[in-house]
């Protein structure tokens, strides 16, 4: 059967060209049974195969198949060498994304935010929310997203980027939540400063448990007061840097902040708690 198909896509000097991606994100008994049914095409000089995966979950899937208790480096590359013949190793961005911020935030994709939108729009206590009109980021926001990308860099992907890019800009698009103002002591107080919630937007999306642990802390204070922060509170962060930026930047809103971000956030943020050191 595969000869026939040859002989019908193949013009002389032609070849199958066999792309796979995200076989890493399949289970670790997929992932060897894959490599070890291509025997029978792997040989076919009429066809190319090429993978794009990740690096460190093939070694530990197959580390496991060869029955190895813990990841072995050697012995999965001396599997994988049957094949793949060219590895190339891409460079790794983690310590730098701003290039691809700027890309991201200056393309703002109108279908995926619009996907974005119409499956949270099925949400109940959406129904306020029109989403006519998208917001965008100003320079100063732009700047603050950068910051807070390269504070979070080892949980990202560029998909996931632009996921956060999208599910932020319909949070503030949303018109009952950009209006939205607060009565503290007979002052109303517009609810919204979009650096401080940014800040808060990525801490709950990465680390729930973080923003759980502040609302806990501080939903029975006075709600004029600033958020009190302390390094026990950001002990998920690894680098002592990236505690201190945090600290001080969830430092600068108010517990009213936390508390109207954390109602406003829960449409669009409450069910990624599983994205937490993924």
């Amino acid at each position: 059967e595969l000869d026939i198909l040859k002989k019908v896509w193949l013009k002389k000097g032609d070849k199958i060209i066999i792309l796979v991606d995200e076989l890493d994100r399949t289970s670790d008994s997929t992932i060897a049974t894959f490599f070890e049914t291509m025997h029978s095409l792997i040989d076919d000089n009429d066809i190319l195969f090429i993978f794009t995966i990740e690096y460190k979950t093939i070694v530990r899937s197959i580390s496991k198949h060869l029955s190895y208790d813990k990841p072995n480096t050697k012995e999965v590359v001396s599997f994988l060498e049957k094949y793949i013949d060219i590895p190339l190793h891409l460079y790794n961005h983690k310590n730098n994304y701003n290039t691809l911020i700027d890309y991201i935030l200056s393309n703002n994709n109108s279908s995926a935010l619009k996907k974005e939108s119409s499956v949270k729009k099925r949400k109940k206590n959406l129904t306020n929310s029109n989403f006519k009109k998208l917001e965008e980021l100003d320079l100063e926001q732009k700047e603050k997203f950068k910051e807070l990308t390269n504070i979070f860099h080892s949980n990202l992907t560029p998909r996931t980027v632009k996921r956060i890019r999208n599910l932020l800009l319909l949070c503030l698009s949303n018109p009952s939540f950009v209006k939205h103002s607060v009565n503290l002591e007979n002052t109303n107080i517009n609810v919204l400063n979009k650096n401080n919630f940014l800040t808060f937007f990525f801490v709950k999306y990465f680390y729930p448990e973080i923003i759980n642990n502040l609302y806990k802390a501080h939903s029975k204070r006075n709600h004029l007061l600033n958020i009190n922060c302390s390094f026990k509170t950001v002990n998920k962060i690894t680098l002592l840097e990236n505690k201190k930026y945090l600290i001080r930047e969830l430092q600068k809103m108010y517990i009213f902040e936390l508390i109207e971000y954390n109602k406003f956030s829960s449409h669009f943020l409450r069910n990624f708690d599983y994205v937490i050191n993924r």
